[in-house]
């Protein structure tokens, strides 16, 4: 996983299926995304930065 815009301080892991989950000690946001089908084997889902950017502007909106 490597979203640049989340800082280098950000922790978190791609599940098998494209479930993911991240933890953002900056901004104190923390994001857990799991799919009801197993669709990509090994990695992220392509929908997972698309929902990560928008609740990241979201959290730093307030």
């Amino acid at each position: 996983m490597a979203y640049p815009f989340l800082g280098a301080g950000t922790i978190g892991h791609s599940g098998a299926g494209g479930s993911q989950a991240f933890a953002d000690p900056r901004s104190g946001l923390a994001y857990g995304y799991a799919r009801r089908r197993y669709a990509f084997p090994g990695g992220s889902a392509p929908e997972n930065e698309r929902f990560v950017r928008a609740v990241h502007t979201a959290a730093l909106r307030g």
